[in-house]
């Protein structure tokens, strides 16, 4: 997580999400970013070794691999649930990167902590998925989420009881709101300003500082720009049964609609002076 390539989902960000109290998330913030492939552009050699067996790559693709051992728990935990199977298309704005994180977890760990725990943690990651909206059966992700760990716990023999697994998807979207809490920042600055360090994460050509021209910064600038403006401000924050309260569910949402408001008219002031130098 120290590659030249981040500036934002670094190390330091670990410490943003663990959670003292909490072994389950603080597991999770240690691993939910540690592939981030597109950034990276690739994967470091120790987490390399442990990934690729698991997936093929042609042109760019990232897909499952189809000849993965049935008995292998750790894959087969993992892919359970996020809901992936074999020979599936890894898309990098639907999973690729949290799934290959939680992968490397579950390989690691696997026979050292417990498999239900093992299956809480992986919940966190997956619930790190970030801006979706209900499926195809009109649930939301979290309550997506639940009916998977619950599939999961009986498939595995985990004996998860109703309140485990509710505590697990609880776990998940406390997580996840923590993930994506710069969103709901009460300070605009301070929002646009975490906002800003993910331009030269997705924009390479602005990661030597004097190499690159006003027009990679404008083209930088469009694609945060057409990505705010096509984000519903009502999927960044989850919420499951009273996980959070409604005041404070409400109190993110609503903060995350005025900062993406803000972030669109000051990108488009950004784009207007960019366009004039250019």
């Amino acid at each position: 997580m120290s590659a030249q390539g981040r500036s934002f989902h670094t190390p330091e960000h670990i410490f943003d999400l663990a959670e003292p109290g909490n072994p389950h998330m603080t597991l999770a913030a240690l691993f939910h970013d540690i592939v981030y492939y597109q950034v990276d552009q690739g994967f470091t050699p120790a987490v390399g070794e442990i990934v690729t067996p698991y997936i093929s790559i042609q042109d760019g693709v990232i897909s499952l691999s189809n000849d993965i051992a049935a008995d292998d728990r750790a894959f087969g935990g993992c892919a359970a649930v996020f809901g992936f199977a074999p020979a599936q298309e890894l898309s990098p704005f639907a999973g690729l990167n949290e799934f290959l994180s939680a992968l490397v977890m579950d390989c690691l760990f696997e026979g050292v902590i417990s498999d239900s725990d093992l299956l809480i943690t992986t919940a966190c990651i997956e619930a790190t998925i970030p801006f979706r909206g209900q499926d195809a059966d009109g649930l939301c992700p979290a309550d997506s989420l639940e009916v998977r760990v619950a599939a999961t716990s009986d498939t595995f023999g985990l004996g998860l009881s109703e309140a485990d697994i509710n505590n697990a998807v609880e776990f998940a979207v406390a997580f996840a709101n923590k993930d994506v809490r710069n969103f709901a920042e009460t300070n605009v600055g301070r929002f646009l300003d975490n906002t800003w360090k993910l331009l030269p994460e997705t924009n390479p050509s602005l990661r030597i500082k004097g190499m690159f021209s006003i027009g990679s910064y404008r083209i930088a600038l469009q694609k945060m720009e057409g990505f705010l403006g096509s984000l519903d401000p009502d999927t960044i924050f989850c919420r499951y049964k009273d996980t959070p309260v409604e005041e404070e569910y409400r109190s993110l949402v609503d903060l995350a609609h005025r900062n993406v408001e803000v972030a669109r008219e000051y990108l488009g002031v950004k784009l207007l002076a960019t366009a004039v130098l250019e």
